[in-house]
């Protein structure tokens, strides 16, 4: 699967695990911008009494050309856990 995040990096993801319902997992196989060394995403559904428990869970590793000075990556750092969460709950309807 291809996705485009804000224009302007696309990723091409590879699906591991594919529970349909209940739980997906994938990791980034291509990037266009050399952002990360890994990266990776898991989705879990778990029904509870009074709805459903979703459970997301991702980690990343910078490039190395990234990873110093902290001073240059922590914006980034901070920027787009913010974006993928802020898109992921537009995409799954959460407030």
């Amino acid at each position: 699967m291809e996705i485009t995040v804000r224009h302007l990096l696309r990723l091409r993801e590879e699906f591991v695990r594919w529970d349909k319902g209940e739980r997906h997992s994938f990791c980034v196989t291509q990037a266009s911008l050399p952002l990360f060394r890994r990266f990776g995403e898991d989705y879990l559904l778990e029904p509870t009494p009074t709805g459903t428990r979703f459970t997301w869970t991702f980690a990343f590793e910078l490039n190395s050309l990234l990873a110093r000075p902290p001073a240059l990556t922590d914006l980034p750092n901070k920027a787009f856990p913010r974006t993928l969460i802020a898109d992921t709950k537009r995409h799954f309807g959460a407030a």
